[in-house]
């Protein structure tokens, strides 16, 4: 920004805090904004130290989040959005409700969250900024409306992107006092712009003119510097060559969401790999079509959390086991969780969220050929004479977003895992979102695995730089019996004999 911005920004701030305002309102830092001109507008504020006030409750009065250019000149400035979050569409978190926070699901803004640890916000309805920003975005979250109670924060902050595309901001401490240019406009309308009578503003839902990306088959190519992590060994290389071919329908307006299916065979390949602290090679190999979506401008929920077990005798899986024993058999449940009610914030340069799942069998041998193989002892290929230690069928669960396995006894017969695990999985691992401009994204993956052969049942992380490419037409691929999973948020059980 030039001084003459950041001089008029002080200035209007300066002169324009209503009375009272600052002494009442929560003053947040703020972690990472996001606008795109007429596509979405969303924010992370997370404290500093110490945990945020609940100053109101937004089930018994509602709210209003107002983003604006705290500096209108030149040209008027990026634009004035008040969205209006009525009561209804809240409910509190925790027991009893509201002892952990609110949550807002509805119109205008997609996902909106108030806890002591996050306040979030992701609006997708009626975004009619016109990037770039003039000065700092001032954000209020007035609870209810026109009252003193009211988070505040003003990106500033260290400025990444400033064009007519898109406004990115992160690291913004808290403000002095809530800014405002002008007395908030009372809400005729969700998103309704500043100055804009209900009979002219932007209805709501009205569907974007296009998505980042059209339909069509994508190849999404590992070049170089995957890392995988098993049981307690520490991370290792996994070698580049990879990839999982996508045939992506057009999007849902107005989220810009895109069906995918990674068709069987031929739509995903990995490299046959050494790990280096068993000196054994593991192949993986595709047993059937995948699914998977993209969100191309960003804004959904995709993380992915897995809870194993290692015997699951009962319903729903029925599973064969034959006690605790390591090594006694090789079968799973496996309980998976997509969404945390939090809508994902970009890492990286990208913004557009992607989720991919793809069944397949893992095979583990002693190659006995002659040569070497990285770390490992052979040619890297399976041949005849080459012992193998162990295989199962697994189902590989590829995000943006972040990603975690654990063990836990699901079924209550005192057994969850016969191995090396570690129990608790590895670190929480997480992804770079997918630039469509660049074409490029890093996908993260993690999960368990039981497992015949030392060291017996396992957790494993991978992450995984890519590049993407428009490489066919779309094909029209179906996919008859896919994994289960549920890309819109909750929880599926897979049985893995």
């Amino acid at each position: 920004m030039t001084s003459r911005r950041l001089q008029m920004a002080l200035i209007a701030l300066a002169a324009a805090i209503p009375a009272g305002m600052s002494a009442a309102a929560e003053l947040i830092p703020g972690k990472i904004m996001v606008i795109k001109s007429s596509k979405i507008a969303k924010f992370v504020s997370k404290p500093t130290s110490g945990v945020f006030n609940l100053i109101g409750d937004p089930t018994a009065t509602g709210a209003t989040l107002r983003i604006f250019d705290t500096v209108t000149s030149p040209g008027g400035g990026a634009g004035d959005v008040t969205y209006n979050l009525p009561a209804g569409s809240w409910k509190g978190l925790g027991n009893p409700p509201g002892s952990k926070g609110y949550k807002y699901k509805g119109s205008g803004c997609k996902v909106v969250l108030i806890k002591p640890k996050v306040i979030k916000a992701v609006c997708k309805d009626s975004v009619p900024f016109t990037t770039p920003f003039n000065g700092p975005a001032g954000i209020t979250l007035a609870l209810p409306s026109g009252t003193t109670a009211a988070y505040c924060a003003k990106f500033g902050g260290d400025e990444k992107k400033n064009d007519v595309k898109v406004t990115k901001r992160k690291n913004a401490p808290p403000p002095p006092e809530c800014a405002t240019l002008a007395p908030t406009p009372t809400p005729t309308q969700t998103g309704t712009p500043t100055g804009t009578s209900a009979a002219t503003a932007t209805p709501t839902h009205t569907p974007l003119p296009s998505c980042p990306i059209t339909t069509g088959k994508y190849t999404v190519t590992q070049v170089t510097g995957g890392s995988l992590r098993v049981y307690t060994f520490m991370p290792f290389p996994f070698p580049a060559g990879g990839s999982i071919v996508q045939d992506t329908t057009g999007a849902s307006l107005p989220d810009c969401i895109h069906d995918t299916v990674i068709p069987f065979p031929g739509g995903f390949n990995a490299p046959n790999f050494c790990v280096p602290a068993l000196g054994y090679t593991v192949s993986v190999t595709q047993t059937g079509c995948g699914v998977g979506q993209i969100d191309s401008n960003g804004g959904s929920d995709y993380k992915i959390e897995e809870l194993n077990d290692t015997s699951n005798t009962g319903a729903p899986c029925n599973l064969p086991h034959t006690g605790c024993a390591p090594g006694s058999d090789a079968s799973t449940r496996v309980d998976v969780t997509v969404g945390n009610s939090v809508a994902d914030v970009c890492a990286g340069t990208g913004a557009a969220n992607a989720i991919v799942t793809v069944p397949v069998h893992t095979k583990t041998w002693q190659d006995n050929s002659g040569g070497t193989f990285g770390a490992c002892s052979g040619d890297g290929v399976f041949n005849a004479g080459d012992a193998v230690i162990t295989e199962f069928d697994q189902i590989l669960d590829f995000t943006t977003d972040e990603a975690h396995s654990s063990w836990g006894d699901i079924d209550g017969d005192l057994c969850s895992i016969a191995g090396g695990g570690p129990a608790a999985g590895q670190p929480l691992i997480k992804g770079e979102c997918l630039d469509t401009v660049a074409m490029t994204v890093k996908t993260v993956a993690a999960g368990g695995f039981g497992s015949t052969g030392l060291p017996y049942d396992g957790s494993f992380s991978t992450t995984l730089p890519n590049t993407v490419a428009l490489t066919g037409a779309f094909a029209g691929d179906t996919c008859a019996s896919p994994p289960p999973i549920n890309f819109a948020g909750g929880t599926v059980t897979r049985c893995l004999p």
